[in-house]
C-alpha cells in the first residue's frame, strides 16, 4: 500500500504459520517477523530489523 509518506508493506504469511512484514521507502526497507497463532497475527518481541531475516533472501523482496 502507497501512503503519503512514501511507504510501501508486504505481509507475506507461510504454510507454516510465520510471517514476515516488509516495509519499504526509496532505499530504505526493513522487516519484522512473527507468527499467526489463534486466528491473530503476533509480531516479534525484537522488533524491527534492517537486514532480511529469512535465510532465502527472495522471500524479503517487495512484490
Amino acid at each position: 500500500e502507497q501512503t503519503p509518506q512514501g511507504w510501501r508493506a508486504c505481509l507475506r504469511i507461510f504454510g507454516d504459520g510465520s510471517l514476515l512484514l516488509s516495509s519499504a521507502s526509496g532505499e530504505v526497507q526493513v522487516w519484522q517477523s512473527g507468527e499467526v497463532r489463534g486466528g491473530q497475527v503476533r509480531f516479534s518481541a525484537h522488533g524491527w530489523s534492517d537486514f532480511c531475516p529469512l535465510r532465502e533472501a527472495s522471500l524479503c523482496q517487495m512484490p
